[in-house]
């Protein structure tokens, strides 16, 4: 269930609107999703949820987003100078749904144009390229062609110079008169002899193996290759499940579920989220699985996982029951102290508390809350 962010600030100059977002850790944070549209923005950081349809219109080519420290920081491009009232649309919640799908039912029509004409403006650019490259390399080739052909040309009227220039000398040398003129007159007659054409040039289609390797494939490295694949694989084994390897029997979620809950509980908490981690793709409606990874990520310091596994498994414990209730308090409870963990003891706090009010003999729990409590104090003061 995603935290509702309520408490920003706003600011407004003749040509600006300036929202700030209160995110503690969103520096940190590895996925934040960030949307504005000319009449909504919105920042969706698990498990924090700001958005505001906003009053009048603004210019989303310029308007920007920065994440900061501990916030969230949009600056936002009026289309027209005017005083605005208030940042938010009042209007009814129907209305208000109504906006926002239409807000981003044209904000992905727009995305779409333009990934189109980004496609076909490289495609084109593409285009023109291959055809000046083959116009290049055609020009290469007919110059070398032309090259060759008068070498070949000049080398054999070279021989045939020196032919008629030897023969010359040796009738010279015998006084051979007759012989002489004749061999001169047939070696003036001949001429060096057609050059054919060059052939054209062709395309040889080359096929490569599948590789693991960026390099390629050696025969000297063959056994040192296999040896390292081996190594990786066993690795693999060793951290927890190789789905591939798994027997039909082994797919049950029930039984991975088993085993990821002995591994937790041998504290092997690696092999336990490769586990329940192996089960939530054969059943990702099963929601202790979630929780159960919840508590090996929170052992493992994943404290952002923690909560984005706490998170799903509440959502799954459809309809609220009595009989559920102990289930729904332990989400909010693991999900509270990660949190805490986290350094947002105040939405922390709230989530014990909300937890307490599920199960209200649970002593522990009580404590736990009153810990937070106390720091909260102390740090209340302190600021």
């Amino acid at each position: 269930m995603p935290i509702l962010i309520k408490d920003y600030n706003w600011s407004q100059t003749d040509n600006q609107i300036v929202v700030k977002v209160p995110l503690k850790g969103v520096h940190k944070h590895p996925a934040v999703d960030i949307f504005t549209y000319e009449t909504f923005i919105k920042i969706n950081c698990s498990p924090f949820y700001f958005e505001v349809l906003l009053l009048h219109p603004i210019d989303e080519t310029n308007s920007r987003c920065k994440i900061l420290e501990n916030e969230a920081k949009f600056i936002l491009f009026k289309k027209t100078a005017e005083h605005w009232d208030s940042l938010e649309l009042n209007c009814s919640k129907e209305s208000r749904l109504d906006e926002k799908k239409e807000a981003i039912k044209c904000a992905q029509l727009t995305a779409e144009k333009k990934a189109e004409d980004r496609w076909n403006k490289k495609c084109e650019l593409k285009r023109s390229e291959i055809h000046k490259e083959v116009d290049r390399e055609a020009k290469i080739r007919e110059e070398i062609d032309g090259l060759r052909k008068s070498e070949i040309v000049k080398k054999l009227e070279d021989i045939h110079k020196n032919k008629k220039e030897k023969l010359i000398a040796l009738d010279m040398r015998t006084g051979d008169t007759v012989h002489h003129q004749q061999r001169t007159k047939t070696i003036d007659d001949s001429s060096p002899p057609n050059i054919n054409s060059i052939r054209t040039a062709g395309n040889i289609t080359v096929k490569f193996s599948a590789r693991h390797f960026p390099t390629p494939q050696r025969e000297s490295q063959e056994a040192a290759e296999q040896e390292w694949l081996m190594k990786q694989h066993e690795a693999r084994k060793a951290t927890g499940f190789v789905e591939e390897d798994l027997r039909p029997e082994e797919r049950n979620p029930q039984w991975l579920k088993d085993k990821g809950d002995d591994f937790l509980s041998k504290k092997n908490f690696l092999a336990a989220i490769s586990a329940f981690s192996t089960a939530i793709k054969t059943n990702p409606k099963y929601f202790e699985l979630y929780l159960n990874r919840a508590a090996a990520h929170f052992q493992m310091g994943n404290y952002y996982k923690c909560v984005a596994d706490c998170s799903a498994a509440y959502d799954l414990i459809t309809p609220a029951l009595l009989l559920n209730a102990k289930a729904r308090a332990i989400c909010l409870a693991r999900r509270g102290a990660a949190l805490c963990k986290l350094g947002m003891l105040k939405q922390g706090y709230d989530e014990l508390v909300a937890a307490m009010k599920l199960t209200p003999d649970d002593e522990e729990l009580k404590r736990d809350a009153e810990m937070v409590k106390c720091e909260l104090d102390k740090r209340n003061a302190v600021e």
